[in-house]
């Protein structure tokens, strides 16, 4: 019976770090559901592992779950400082206006909509009045929908007075802010504000700049439609031509393929493929075209808006390719795995949005089937 399941399973010791990724994402639902303190997590933990060291009284094996206990409770503790976090800038401000000195990141367009402009800030500090004047030291990140374009450019350094946030009623709108890491977002026609500093020369606002110039090219020489597509689908950006966007959306909802129009690894895919085609018509080492295959996919990523899969695929190719270079042996499920955990080790909440959970689950288990297959094959050719 076990060697007929022996290949529905993948042995650790060829993917060292899926059980610490296990323990971690265990950690995270452990912090989400049971709402216990991670103290309280690593207790639990550590009494099963005690247990589990009298029963089976193998120091590797009691050492092994030490291991995995302690990233378990990094997990929780990850999950509970994020969540703690947004809540204490809530505590902070409590209702009381607010005036916050800020960093411009973005001046997005907003097409059919009541407020015609997205500002998006990163606050540097935060002076609150409530009793007396405080100024505390704050990195967040606030939205703010105008109607009117305010005369700032990106990277400027700005104070914003008279401010009031209110923290999102609905659990499932303030997880998703977190989750985007988002404080907060206002709507306001018209809002006051002062330049404190404009620098001479930023590059993320030459960056910036640039992908906003790109878009403006590519829609006066494009089609509407054409233009919505290349937007939406290649690089990621859903704010240009929506309308353009409904008919080909109730299509693809009829035939069941959706899921072609989401932004998702299959586009890195096709753009590493095409690229890799036409380096191969060309005189020279393989070394000098994976370097520079990951100078075009670099370029590729900061040129586009990202979505979860694509950062996935990305940061799976850039992992694969390395290992190339380096002469590493690599494996899919491995490097995914290893994605996996730096994804949750930023962003905990991740974990509990379908993008994340679709785009990661799916991609694992096509991985798994792939590796069965792969040792079915090996196994009947070992026979033969």
């Amino acid at each position: 019976m076990f060697s007929a399941l022996k290949h529905h399973f993948i042995p650790f010791n060829m993917h060292p770090f899926l059980p610490q990724t296990i323990a971690f994402i265990c950690g995270i639902f452990l912090q989400k559901w049971l709402a216990t303190p991670f103290v309280f997590a690593f207790g639990i933990t550590l009494t099963i592992i005690t247990i589990a060291g009298y029963i089976t009284l193998q120091k590797k094996l009691l050492a092994t779950f030490c291991l995995l206990s302690l990233i378990c409770t990094c997990g929780s503790l990850r999950y509970y400082y994020q969540q703690k976090n947004h809540a204490d800038f809530f505590s902070l401000i409590a209702d009381c206006p607010f005036d916050t000195q800020a960093t411009v990141t973005s001046i997005v367009p907003m097409e059919q909509a009541r407020m015609k402009w997205c500002i998006t800030v990163l606050t540097e500090n935060i002076q609150t009045y409530s009793t007396i004047q405080t100024v505390h030291n704050v990195s967040k990140t606030i939205q703010i929908y105008t109607s009117k374009k305010p005369n700032i450019q990106v990277q400027d350094v700005i104070k914003i007075k008279n401010l009031t946030l209110k923290k999102a009623s609905k659990d499932s709108y303030n997880n998703y802010l977190i989750k985007e890491d988002i404080a907060a977002t206002l709507f306001l026609p018209t809002f006051d504000f002062d330049v404190i500093k404009h620098p001479t020369y930023s590059f993320a606002r030459t960056l910036y700049y640039f992908k906003e110039n790109l878009l403006s090219r590519c829609k006066k020489k494009l089609s509407p439609q054409t233009f919505a597509f290349f937007s939406s689908v290649f690089l990621g950006n859903r704010q240009w031509g929506k309308k353009h966007m409904e008919k080909p959306k109730e299509y693809c909802k009829t035939w069941g393929i959706s899921h072609y129009l989401a932004r998702s690894g299959l586009h890195m895919v096709i753009f590493i493929f095409a690229w890799h085609l036409l380096l191969n018509l060309l005189p020279i080492s393989l070394r000098f075209k994976e370097i520079f295959l990951i100078f075009l996919s670099i370029l590729y990523y900061m040129l586009s808006w990202s979505s979860i899969s694509f950062i996935r695929a990305f940061f799976s190719f850039i992992l694969y390719k390395s290992c190339s270079l380096l002469k590493l042996p690599s494996q899919l499920l491995h490097l995914l795995t290893i994605v996996t955990f730096l994804v949750l080790l930023f962003n905990p909440m991740q974990l509990f949005f379908l993008d994340f959970q679709l785009s990661f689950g799916l991609t694992f288990a096509l991985a798994w089937f792939n590796h069965i297959h792969n040792k079915k094959l090996t196994s009947n050719m070992q026979k033969c």
